[in-house]
């Protein structure tokens, strides 16, 4: 790809971003302040899964989600943080390595930022370090004793 394309993709993403803040119909004024936090840390603003995305040295850190209820700061290899403050979930309960710092009330960001650039700092050097976060394998995952007699019957 030419550096005219990519200079193109770059000027795409910061539209794409820009929109993406501007039509937030909630949680716009937290979305925003998680976004400065980030960007403040030195990470690279992208536009990835239509959400803002954060990267270190080509490596992702952590994306940005607002829904309905609460919007998110999730750090893709937050299993590997310490969380001294306990302020970091799994989004589900079957996820492995993403960890989230949810935001449920208008203001709550503010106690937040000291917490949260200490940990964008702590993903920054376990992404220079080269860490990885060892997955399980499908083997080592307990299924629901149902779905485990029907694939066992279904190669």
């Amino acid at each position: 790809m030419s550096s005219f394309g990519r200079r193109n993709e770059g000027m795409e993403d910061a539209q794409k971003l820009e929109r993406f803040f501007d039509d937030l119909k909630q949680w716009q004024s937290e979305m925003r302040q998680f976004r400065q936090i980030a960007l403040s840390c030195g990470l690279v603003e992208t536009y990835k899964w239509r959400s803002p995305c954060y990267t270190h040295r080509g490596g992702n850190i952590i994306v940005l989600g607002a829904f309905k209820s609460y919007c998110t700061m999730s750090f893709f290899k937050g299993a590997l943080l310490q969380d001294a403050d306990g302020i970091l979930s799994k989004p589900g309960e079957n996820t492995q390595s993403a960890r989230m710092a949810k935001v449920t009330q208008p203001g709550d960001i503010q106690h937040l930022v000291p917490i949260l650039r200490a940990y964008l700092f702590e993903a920054m050097a376990l992404e220079e370090a080269g860490e990885k976060y060892e997955f399980k394998s499908n083997s080592d995952i307990e299924w629901i004793e149902e779905l485990q007699h029907k694939l066992d019957r279904s190669p």
